[in-house]
């Protein structure tokens, strides 16, 4: 059984070498990643913390997503490119944006 092993491997690969490949569809275009830029959002910041001002501070930064952030409020530090963050004062007024 052991002699007739190099004979096995070799017939093995021949066969290997005529195998049809599998084709990959060609990969189409990827989407650009979005991402947030907080520098258009300069001047929301004093602005009471709203629902309609966080809609208008997500299409200016091209945010997917956003959260809040209250003073004391624990966050996560995982980044996330297309995340913006607005942060309230005491007064629930936007002290600051973060993007990430």
């Amino acid at each position: 059984m052991i002699r007739n092993l190099p004979l096995a491997l070799a017939f093995g690969a021949s066969l290997a070498a005529c195998a049809p490949t599998a084709t990959r569809p060609a990969a189409s275009p990827a989407a650009p990643p979005a991402g947030c830029v907080a520098a258009p959002l300069a001047g929301l910041i004093g602005s009471e913390g709203t629902v309609a001002l966080a809609t208008t501070a997500m299409a200016q930064s091209g945010s997917r997503t956003m959260r809040w952030a209250g003073p004391g409020t624990a966050l996560t530090m995982d980044y996330r490119p297309d995340r913006l963050t607005i942060v309230l004062d005491e007064q629930g007024r936007v002290a600051r944006f973060d993007c990430g």
